[in-house]
This record gives C-alpha cells, structure tokens and sequence, in this order.
C-alpha cells in the first residue's frame, strides 16, 4: 500500500451557516486527479502529461501533486478491481456518464482500496466534487452511498478479486498466448507492485548507498532516499536505468574507436553506456525538448557523445550531413589525436557509415506498465499494429547505414511479439545480408531464463521475481554479413 497520510477530516458545518460550502482539505488535489484521470482515458496522455495540462494555469504545492500523482498511478495500477467493484454494487451494473462521476469515483477508490488515506477524506472531497459540477452533482449522493458501502465492505473486495483482474482482458490473453497462461498470470501480480529502482554504475558506489547488485550487473536500491540526494550522483557515477533497459546497449560489444549511431536515444541511458566504453556515439532524438534532457544527463554523467535532433528513418542522410561538421571540428579543435590520417579517422568520415547501431525503437511500452500503468488502458490493438509498421521502416533505415561486419541492436520495450520476435523475424526475411548474433549467457553476461530459443533477449516482468521483477524488454543483435 502507498504510505500517503492524507488530512484530516474537516469540521462538519454548523447549521445555519450561509455562503458556499468551504473546500474539504485536499480537494484542489483530488479535483485534479480526477479531471486528470479523465484525460488520461479520452486523450489517451501519459500520467505526468495530463497532470501538466491540469495544473499549467493553477500550480499546486509539490506535496499536492505527489498526491495526484500517488492517486492516479494506483487507479490504474489497479483499475480492474476497481471498476469490478464499482460495477457489482451499482444498481444497474453501470456508472453513469454524468461529467466527471466515472474517474471521481475511480480515483476515489484507488485511495479507499489501496491507499492509506482516511476513507472520509476521499469520500468527501468526492461528494464535493460531484455537488459543484453541474452535470455529476444529481449523482452526489449515489456516489457518497456507493463509496461508504465499498469502504465498508473493503477486505471482501480484495479478498475476492481473481489476480488477472487488473490486466485488460484482450492484453492477458494475448499474453497468454506468447507466453503460456502461468507466465501471464505471473506477469500481472508483478504488475500490481510498485517498480524497483535500478542503477547503471559508471565509478564506485558509496558504500552508503545501501542495496544490491543484481545477476544482471545492474545495483538495485534498498531505500526510498531522493536519487538527486544520493552520495555521487551529482558526479556523474550514476544514472537510474531499470535492470532490463540496461542490457540492450551491452549487446552491442561497444568499444574505443568504434562508430556508433543511438537512435531514439532519449532519455540518453543508452547514449551514456555506449559513450563510457570510448567509443564515439551520435545519438538521434526525434524530440528537441527531449534532446536537450539527453544533453543535460550526459554533462551530469560527464560523457561525450554528439547528440542531434533527427529523425531515425532518415538516419542515412544525416549520417552524411554530420561528417562535415565533424571534419571541421578535427581540423579547428584536433579533436582525433593524429589527424586525417588516423584510424579514427578513417572510421568518422567512411561515408557516414557506423559499426554499430542501437535502435530502441518507439513501441507500445507493454513492458513498462508497472511503472506507466495507464498503459495497459490506453493502448489498443491496433496501435500496436501501427507501431510494428513504423519500427519496421526503421529498421530497414537503419541497415543502410551500417558498414559491412557492423552490429544492429534492436530493442522494444514491449511484450508483444509483433514488436518484438516477429519483427526481428521478417527483417531477416527481407534482408538476407543479415544474420542473427545470439544472446548468450556466457558472452553476454544475460540470466538464461531471458534468453529465447532463437537466441533473442526477452525479458518479462516476472523475471528476477525474487529480487522485485523487471521491466519487459526485447532486444535481436543482428550482423551484417561481412
């Protein structure tokens, strides 16, 4: 259960009183859950997007929007169970659409089923709310019955609800099919526990800091201390990557010398391990704004790496755009060691070309629910379908600039196979100057159980179970054929 101390119960109004009914403490916090909470589902918006948009003209202290934010991730952590028990004790089996009753409701029961707020306060901030709307407030005291039953009627709810219930029902039978009905069901309890926090380590860690080093190589915390306020971080010895987002950029084998090209590189955790091996990285980041985050954490981490905003499917052309900018930066600053006649060199200015790519490419994010729950809620089918098509013309981008013997990672954070496993599939197929590198345990330093028979990295959440789980991942190293 989430540790938020909500208020306490406001004093009740004495009779007689006249003027508007005076905001129960924490009602602008709740009112922005809820409308937020209504973007997420029509809009279809991240979590921290639609708080964003709720909040750009009336700011809220950060403690209030902690709050929001603790309310939302755990309505839709855990939105199954609360829209069955919404739907078993409605008279008609329904929530009527009446403004903003569904998501006051929803988020309302996140806080009562699963949070450690006073029933009261989430109660009546919810009464409140629908009271000063003018399509809900017909329904106030529907939603006040309705809440105090369920509050009281909490341990039977959760003792009854099967453990798939959270999981949208065409998301688990599809996982189900990838990857057996038992996995599946793994997958979604894991889904309902709050993510761990994983470290990628570039110098010694503080032995304050306390946690521990994974199989994965990745160090996961044991305390809820502030990342920012952790010994070495400002340093740069650091950076927070999840356990399975770490794994991608190792498959690459980068090295000093080597040409290598990160494409849809933001945030930069990808951009900053290939960088610490000396080899000289251009990361690609569609989005200007999120360019300038990838910048900002590779001068925190204090690596070089030369980052652009581009887009993948045409990586080809501004491979070759950059290699005049980057012969003026050798002959103003010496920036290569030996001049024009080094390896290096030679490397930089061969046509564009890379020795590796790394492509993580734009996907669904089934894999990250955990930590992004309204995805389960706001993906659909057919954006997956949408997705592949896209991640397939990248791919086929991305092997025209590869020189020959060059290594391609491709990674998804998705578990689904038409982004992942078919993907890597139908490439093959079409490109027969590539071949399949495989995944190993030995070389490549990946627990077996991620490992798929084809020789694939295929990380599910309910890997290193005993450990805390993981974010799902796929990644293919493929080889051009020298």
């Amino acid at each position: 259960m989430s540790r938020w101390q909500g208020p306490k119960r406001p004093p009740r109004e004495k009779s007689g009183e006249k003027g508007p009914r005076a905001e129960p403490p924490g009602f602008r916090a709740r009112l922005v859950a809820a409308r937020a909470h209504r973007r997420v589902m029509r809009e279809r918006r991240p979590i921290d997007e639609a708080i964003a948009l709720e909040t750009k003209t009336a700011p809220l202290p950060p403690a209030d929007l902690g709050l929001v934010r603790a309310i939302l991730t755990v309505a839709f952590r855990r939105r199954g169970t609360i829209r069955q028990a919404l739907a078993s004790r409605a008279a008609t089996g329904e929530i009527a659409e009446a403004g903003p009753l569904q998501p006051l409701l929803e988020t309302a029961l996140a806080q009562i089923l699963f949070m450690d707020v006073p029933d009261h306060a989430a109660v009546d901030c919810a009464v409140e709310i629908a009271k000063r709307d003018s399509n809900a407030k017909h329904y106030a005291a529907f939603a006040n019955a309705l809440l105090r039953r369920i509050a009281l009627e909490k341990a039977e709810i959760l003792m009854s609800m099967p453990d798939t219930v959270d999981v949208p029902e065409w998301l688990f039978e599809r996982w189900s099919r990838a990857y057996g009905a038992e996995r599946a069901a793994a997958i979604a309890r894991i889904h309902r526990q709050e993510p761990p926090v994983d470290l990628t380590i570039f110098a010694p860690l503080s032995p304050e800091i306390a946690g521990r080093m994974l199989s994965t190589g990745s160090f996961r915390l044991e305390t809820e201390a502030a990342i920012a306020a952790l010994p070495g971080y400002a340093e740069g010895r650091f950076q927070v990557q999840d356990a399975a987002a770490a794994l991608p950029a190792r498959l690459v084998g980068a090295k000093a010398g080597m040409r290598i090209a990160d494409l849809c590189a933001a945030p930069g955790g990808k951009t900053a391990q290939l960088a610490a091996t000396g080899a000289t990285v251009l990361a690609v980041e569609r989005s200007a704004r999120r360019a300038e985050r990838l910048r900002e954490n590779l001068a925190r981490l204090k690596l070089p790496a030369e980052v652009i905003v581009g887009d993948a499917l045409t990586l080809e052309h501004v491979a070759q755009k950059r290699i005049p900018d980057l012969r003026n930066n050798i002959q103003q600053n010496n920036k290569i060691e030996h001049g024009f006649d080094s390896i290096k060199t030679r490397r930089a200015l061969n046509g564009g070309m890379f020795d590796a790519i790394l492509l993580d490419a734009p996907c669904s994010a089934t894999g990250t629910i955990r930590r992004h729950p309204e995805v389960a809620w706001t993906k659909t089918l057919a954006d997956i379908l949408a997705l592949a098509r896209q991640q397939r013309a990248m791919l086929n981008s991305a092997a025209k600039s590869l020189k020959p013997g060059g290594i391609l990672v491709y990674a998804t954070c998705s578990l689904e196979p038409e982004e992942g496993e078919r993907q890597v599939e139908a490439f093959l197929a079409d490109h027969p100057q590539f071949m399949r590198r495989p995944v190993s345990v030995e070389s490549d330093g990946v627990p077996s159980e991620m490992l798929t028979s084809a020789g694939d990295l295929r990380v599910l959440p309910c890997h290193l179970a005993r450990e805390g789980g993981a974010d799902g991942f796929f990644a293919a190293r493929l080889q051009h054929r020298a």
